[in-house]
């Protein structure tokens, strides 16, 4: 059994608070009002042994001393460093903030910057392209007249174009003197 009470886990419950919440035998116990309830009701409690025992009673605030008191000119002195510690914050976080805006409106200079060049030079391709097609069109246009030309005057080049007249179908033709026509009957 003595090895089972050595285990870790019995170790760490060896000892427990608990809170006693029981009505108080007499109520004569209770007469300050600055009584504190917690304190009262605090007990630890041995499990091996089965004691009960009231924690130790806290130390009053009364009681507590900071060492020597202070005058009311190192209260003002302590007052006014605080007061100037606010205002060297406040004058840190407002330099903090112009700074910040600041950097904002530079970097928002420089972006609108950026997109201007951006614009011009879109403006300066867009117009480059329009002057390459101008261009492109009037040279293939003179192409297509330079063939239509090449095209008509080729045609009628090697043919020889022999007038030979209308047709007649009379015998009058004949006696004019005039060539006769070979659709003449």
């Amino acid at each position: 059994m003595k090895s089972v009470l050595m285990g870790p886990s019995i170790q760490v419950a060896e000892k427990i608070t608990t809170m006693d919440f029981s009505l108080p035998s007499s109520y004569d116990k209770i007469a300050d009002v600055k009584t504190n309830a917690k304190e009262e009701l605090t007990v630890e409690e041995n499990l091996i042994t089965g004691t009960k025992r009231k924690a130790a009673p806290k130390a009053s605030s009364d009681s507590i001393s900071f060492g020597k008191q202070l005058t009311e000119e190192e209260k003002a002195a302590i007052s006014a460093e605080r007061e100037a510690k606010k205002e060297a914050l406040a004058a840190e976080k407002a330099a903090i903030a112009a700074e910040k805006a600041a950097e904002k409106e530079a970097q928002a200079a420089e972006a609108a910057a950026q997109q201007k060049a951006r614009a011009e030079q879109q403006a300066a391709d867009k117009e480059q392209k329009a002057v390459e097609k101008a261009q492109k069109a009037a040279a293939d246009k003179a192409a297509a007249e330079a063939r239509e030309s090449k095209k008509a005057s080729s045609k009628y080049s090697a043919a020889d174009i022999v007038d030979m007249g209308l047709p007649s179908y009379s015998d009058a033709a004949s006696t004019s003197g005039k060539k006769a026509s070979p659709f003449a009957i």
